[in-house]
């Protein structure tokens, strides 16, 4: 069983670089698929041993049930079933994570040339449908996005992040807060989610987790605006 899921996914992972990026993310979603299989059978099987007891004595021929110690039957599940069944489990989830690897590698270019000149916040469910992916599970590719967007990050070539159901353009998101305090003294979320046409609350959660990665600096985030610290409010802090 463990040589025969060994080949299928070493073959599916040859096809993947050669495939279109409609089709590759159809075999990450076999391969994902492929995976379930051998971890369904491992849990049935443990559910049937744990919960059969007539099974018992066929598994301990040479014990009686009552002189069986109860924590041998785990143990013996684990060893016997559980790592034998889940080797070919395993190595699709290495598999499955190369794939996105290759998946997220192969977007990356696309993201960026369709990443230029959008606004700061962009509905995934809609970004997936322009660029021909209608048809692709919405997990899926919010997975690869956010993989994609570590990657980039790494190699520096575009910025952004994944929030709920939405992909943020760190620099022009960045730039559009920093506009609206230099002009204003402070930035109006609601006012920049209608400029940018966003959602408040997603546009929100976005500025507080560049908050947390120190990106978006000496600021604090209310419900409504993005104010800036200055050294005086800082000083008077305990």
């Amino acid at each position: 069983m463990n040589i025969l899921f060994t080949r299928v996914y070493q073959q599916k992972n040859k096809q993947i670089p050669s495939l279109t990026l409609q089709e590759k993310f159809s075999e990450l979603r076999a391969i994902f698929r492929l995976i379930m299989f051998p971890f369904g059978i491992m849990l049935l099987v443990i559910y049937v041993i744990g919960s059969s007891g007539w099974l018992i004595p066929y598994e301990f021929p040479y014990f009686k049930t009552s002189e069986i110690v109860p924590i041998t039957i785990p143990i013996y599940m684990v060893f016997n079933y559980l790592l034998s069944i889940s080797l070919p489990t395993l190595l699709g989830l290495n598999n499955y994570n190369r794939a996105t690897k290759i998946l997220a590698n192969t977007i990356l270019p696309i993201l960026e040339s369709e990443f230029e000149n959008r606004e700061p916040l962009i509905r995934i469910w809609t970004f997936k449908n322009e660029i021909g992916l209608k048809s692709v599970n919405m997990a899926f590719f919010m997975e690869v996005l956010g993989i994609a967007s570590k990657i980039a990050e790494k190699k520096e070539t575009i910025h952004f992040g994944v929030l709920r159901n939405h992909i943020y353009l760190i620099e022009p998101l960045i730039k559009t807060i920093e506009e609206n305090i230099r002009q204003k003294g402070q930035a109006d979320i609601n006012e920049i989610a209608t400029e940018t046409h966003s959602n408040p609350k997603i546009l929100r959660l976005a500025c507080i987790k560049l908050k947390k990665r120190k990106i978006l600096k000496n600021v604090t985030i209310t419900p409504k605006r993005i104010k800036t610290i200055n050294q005086n409010q800082k000083s008077n802090n305990p």
